[in-house]
């Protein structure tokens, strides 16, 4: 299983790879690009940091989880 957030979304990058997830891509300047479809999305987070790469996360399921 396969998702994408963004770099700013620290909670749910924890979250994920808890769960055994994994970044597998980080893909440099694509929000920059969605903004060209979704001008809303803002520049910078609340957390101050600015919003600019997405991170592809993969998870194969069935996998055996690590335990920490």
């Amino acid at each position: 299983m396969k998702l994408i957030t963004t770099n700013i979304n620290l909670h749910a990058l924890g979250f994920y790879q808890k769960r055994g997830y994994r970044i597998v891509k980080i893909i440099q300047n694509a929000v920059p690009k969605a903004r060209e479809i979704k001008p809303g999305i803002p520049l910078v987070a609340e957390n101050g940091i600015p919003i600019c790469d997405e991170i592809l996360l993969k998870n194969t399921l069935g996998k055996k989880k690590p335990r920490f």
